[in-house]
This record gives C-alpha cells, structure tokens and sequence, in this order.
C-alpha cells in the first residue's frame, strides 16, 4: 500500500477516512504506480468505487486494465448498468460507458 499523507510533513488538517477506504485506495495507489494490469487490480478498482463511484481515476485505470486484458465488454456494460441505476447522475460512470 501507499499511503499519501506519508509525503507531507505539515499536516494542516487530516482528512477522516474510515481505515477501510484508507487501505482500499493505498492498495489503488500502489498498484497504479506499479502499472499492474490483473485481475487482482480489476477486483480492486471495483472495491474501490464501491467506496468512491465518483473518481475519475479509478474508472480511468478500469479502462486501462480492461483493454490491456482484452476483456469482452459485455459484462463490463451490466456493471455500468448497475451502477447507473444507482448513480444516474454520475459522469465518470457515463463517460466509463
């Protein structure tokens, strides 16, 4: 995991994430700062706009895997599917799809 806040040595106010968003999104780091492309780093983009479905870079790191594994996009729409209609207003998830 990497964790961000190790970078800054004057902290003016700690943002409260719950530990397991914290872990979610330093595994998200790490793997992107490596350029994983797995299954493994598939699972995790999940994971983690489950926590966050708003962030861009998730959803642009998902693309990234998606077509470095070759993927067949049909469940990758049922996901999107899904997660609109939860998120109708979501313009990661429309720009994703």
């Amino acid at each position: 995991p990497v964790n961000p806040e190790d970078n800054f040595e004057h902290e003016v106010v700690r943002i409260a994430y719950s530990e397991d968003f914290k872990d979610c999104f330093d595994y998200f780091r790490a793997i992107s700062e490596k350029d994983e492309y797995s299954e493994r780093a598939l699972e995790l983009t999940e994971e983690c706009i489950k926590r966050n479905h708003a962030n861009y870079s998730v959803w642009e790191y998902r693309r990234r895997i998606l077509k470095k594994l070759g993927k067949k996009l049909d469940a990758e729409y049922d996901y999107t599917q899904k997660m609109l209609r939860r998120h109708i207003k979501n313009f990661q998830i429309w720009h994703h799809r």
